[in-house]
């Protein structure tokens, strides 16, 4: 694990984004290399109300 001092912030980020994704009956997800860094992805449900 990596020490606060290595990334600095709370941690709370990708936990936040995933609960309003969720919300809209999204989904989140990521992928990651070593030495290339991550990205993340997410998909929102169409509105069926239009």
């Amino acid at each position: 694990m990596h020490s606060s001092h290595d990334f600095p912030g709370n941690g709370l980020g990708l936990a936040t984004v995933r609960r309003i994704i969720r919300r809209h009956n999204g989904r989140v997800w990521g992928e990651s290399s070593p030495g290339q860094g991550a990205t993340f992805y997410f998909t929102l449900a169409a509105d069926t109300a239009l």
